[in-house]
């Protein structure tokens, strides 16, 4: 009579167990939809200082924006899109590295 070998193969899953299925990514936390932007923007972190930046993608609540540099930002302040110089207060709702995504706060 033949033996399973037991213990662990290459995916961390008994040997005698079925291989599990496909990874399914997290759902998307977002409410609106976002659409693709890549717009230059500026964040006003004093009256007389801002941080340049780049818009990813914007929506009716929030965009996300790249930094140009490794930049001390604040939790809240205005950003000015595009050339249209929309500006709006925001919150910063997540950081990773130079990227942040940013909600929009009432007027």
């Amino acid at each position: 009579m033949v033996q399973k070998a037991s213990g662990f193969g290459k995916r961390g899953v008994a040997a005698d167990q079925p291989a599990p299925g496909p990874y399914v990514l997290p759902a998307d936390k977002r409410m609106t939809d976002r659409q693709p932007a890549f717009k230059n923007a500026k964040i006003s972190v004093r009256k007389d200082a801002f941080i340049e930046c780049a818009v990813r993608d914007v929506s009716s609540i929030g965009c996300s924006v790249t930094l140009r540099a490794d930049e001390n930002l604040p939790d809240e302040f205005e950003i000015t899109l595009g050339p249209a110089l929309l500006r709006r207060q925001a919150r910063v709702v997540w950081r990773k590295g130079l990227e942040c995504g940013v909600e929009f706060l009432a007027q």
